[in-house]
């Protein structure tokens, strides 16, 4: 009998003596967990539309989400942050993919440390000759 064989049996039974109501608690998690994992990229997106909407003179929006658990990542899509007040041509913000990441090794240390990684960003600052058809930010709330 092969190593995995082996290993497979001793899995079997350890199943087979929970009892049925734990068995149905592991079934039960595995679900609860999978379903959580299904969910989270469209929760993500939720809450970050929901935020952007809220910056004075400024709307944002962001396309698909990407949650990249075994990195402790998430990569977000198209993200646009334009000016909704007066004619500005361009967004203040632009970038087509936005990675962010965290380290698990040093989470286990008590810091955060984390990398972000734009592709292609650009950010646009216009000096129009009125306040709204200029896109600068300045000492204006971000949050």
């Amino acid at each position: 009998m092969s190593k995995i064989a082996t290993l497979e049996k001793k899995v079997e039974n350890r199943w087979r003596q929970l009892a049925r109501g734990a068995q149905w608690s592991v079934i039960g998690l595995d679900l609860l967990l999978v379903g959580v994992r299904v969910a989270l990229p469209f929760t993500i997106k939720y809450y970050v539309n929901n935020r952007l909407s809220k910056i004075p003179e400024y709307s944002g929006r962001i396309g698909d989400v990407r949650v990249h658990l075994w990195r402790g990542a998430y990569e977000i899509n198209n993200i646009v942050i334009s000016k909704r007040t007066g004619h500005v041509p361009v967004p203040l913000f632009s970038a087509p993919v936005l990675d962010l990441s965290i380290q698990w090794r040093e989470l286990f240390h008590g810091a955060v440390v984390g990398e972000m990684l734009l592709q292609r960003p650009e950010v646009n600052f216009v000096a129009g000759p009125t306040p709204e058809q200029s896109q600068t930010g300045i000492n204006k709330p971000w949050g």
